[in-house]
């Protein structure tokens, strides 16, 4: 399996390409370019998400359109993997984002 970090943001995706090189693993690439072109079964997209998986802005109202099936089957609250889509909670239901101290 192969990591493949996307992002339409060029300066982003230099400074991604900077830090993988200190990484210990070798199958993670960066590239510039629109998420949506990934919503293909070839791909599992992650999502970082709210605990109850509205997908409503950012990055997963993008997605959304391409997981319909998927994202009536989350279960809120939970770090899950549904066919093609993984939803990762990544702030706290007031939308604040989580921080492991």
């Amino acid at each position: 399996m192969k990591i493949l970090i996307v992002d339409k943001n060029k300066s982003l995706i230099a400074k991604v390409k900077k830090a993988i090189k200190y990484l210990p693993v070798k199958n993670i690439d960066a590239k510039v370019d629109n998420i949506i072109n990934y919503c293909t079964k070839d791909f599992v997209i992650a999502s970082a998400s709210n605990p109850d998986f509205t997908f409503g802005g950012g990055v997963d109202a993008v997605i959304a359109p391409c997981f319909t099936k998927e994202i009536t089957k989350l279960k809120k609250s939970k770090n899950q993997r549904i066919g093609n889509l993984t939803a990762l909670i990544s702030v706290d239901g007031i939308v604040y984002a989580i921080n492991d101290k």
